[in-house]
């Protein structure tokens, strides 16, 4: 029986995996950094008999693997994702979501190998800052690929759960410095801006739809005290579960700022990032399979909530049928892009997490390739609520 073959092969690649795991947490890389994490998963799957391309659509730090034998039928995607944050390392789990992601694909290879050749990992890089599966996306990486699925570490093991829209904006004032003391009627301080646009996002915020977040920091704002500040900054995210009311918001959000600029006279300068993440729409006939997958492996599932995170994974959602479960590693009061997250993320229960997540993507990719209908009807479902040609 194929699925007991791969869920044994998972069992015999445990050791291999977690060192794999291990060694992307000990060697955290920031977005568009991570040089050392996806070789490492590369070379992983080398090992074990995939053809590798990398760099992947020009982008450095991603990567595209395959079994190396013909193949005429559907395509599932198994994402890696292998970025840290700044200061606190993998405090997002994401050496995990490679190891998932990699020993799956194996596991596949070595126990259905009629299927195998139907499986792709793709390393997406850049998921904290930049986007990586939005460049993958619009360079056409996905044109071959019927569904995309991966596994996120958290405090709660949930298979359908959303999450929201995200624009990103900088904003910069210019204003004219003065002595703060000896002639503060010639300056113009440009962090009296800041703060008024800050003034203004909290006022804002209690008439925002209860599934919408602004949030911001100052990133400048000024040098001495007794300079008025001639430049100050901010960076802000605005995130909403749907793209018409996040264009809503970042309408409100320049009216703000035109009428800090207006008050204190400072120049406005307003940088919006190209790369937007949409909202994330999970495939409930896809999470519906993994989650039966996951409880005959024992593990309780809970009501997925509405999530109030974003994810460059978003985007693919849009466009295929794709999930996005998470998988408890910590206790509850444990959360995502924490110190003690962290540690969760190579922790025993982060290896046992590991081995789990993979054996039901494994297993929810096995039984699509066994069940053609499924699939088809997975997919056509998908393409009946989206009228728009994804490509």
């Amino acid at each position: 029986m194929k699925a007991k073959a791969v869920i044994e092969a998972i069992e015999a690649l445990e050791p291999e995996l977690w060192e794999l795991a291990s060694f992307i947490h000990s060697h955290p890389e920031l977005s568009g950094e991570e040089h050392r994490s996806s070789q490492a998963a590369i070379d992983f799957l080398q090992k074990h008999g995939f053809s590798v391309t990398a760099p992947y659509q020009e982008i450095s730090t991603s990567f595209h693997a395959e079994a190396s034998k013909p193949w005429e039928g559907p395509r599932i995607a198994l994402l890696a994702e292998y970025d840290a944050l700044p200061q606190i390392g993998h405090a997002c789990g994401h050496n995990l979501i490679a190891a998932m992601s990699v020993g799956a694909a194996v596991a596949l290879k070595k126990g259905a190998p009629d299927f195998s050749p139907g499986i792709v990992v793709i390393g997406t890089p850049e998921e904290e800052r930049g986007g990586g599966k939005i460049k993958l996306l619009k360079a056409g990486a996905f044109k071959d690929i019927s569904v995309a699925m991966m596994v996120h570490p958290s405090n709660t093991t949930e298979v359908a759960k959303k999450a929201l829209s995200l624009i990103e904006v900088e904003v910069a004032f210019h204003g004219k410095a003065a002595h703060a003391a000896a002639a503060p009627e010639k300056g113009i301080n440009a962090l009296d801006a800041v703060i008024l646009l800050f003034n203004g996002v909290s006022l804002l915020r209690q008439h925002l739809r209860r599934d919408a977040r602004i949030h911001g920091i100052i990133s400048k704002g000024g040098d001495a005290p007794n300079v008025i500040p001639d430049y100050a900054a901010a960076h802000f995210y605005l995130r909403a579960a749907d793209m018409t009311y996040s264009y809503e918001l970042l309408n409100r959000f320049q009216e703000i700022v035109a009428g800090a600029e207006k008050v204190t006279g400072a120049r406005a300068e307003i940088q919006v990032n190209e790369i937007l993440y949409q909202p994330f729409q999970p495939s409930l006939p896809l999470a519906q399979l993994f989650e039966r997958h996951l409880r005959d492996l024992g593990v309780e599932v809970e009501e997925s909530s509405e999530g109030f995170g974003s994810s460059d994974i978003g985007n693919l959602s849009q466009v295929m049928p794709t999930i996005h479960p998470t998988l408890a590693i910590s206790p509850r009061e444990i959360v995502c892009h924490s110190s003690a997250f962290t540690e969760a993320s190579v922790s025993e229960k982060g290896r046992q997490g590991m081995s789990v997540g993979a054996k039901a993507l494994a297993l929810t990719a096995l039984e699509l390739f066994e069940d053609p209908d499924q699939l088809r009807a997975v997919v056509d479902g998908f393409k009946a609520r989206h009228s728009v040609e994804p490509w």
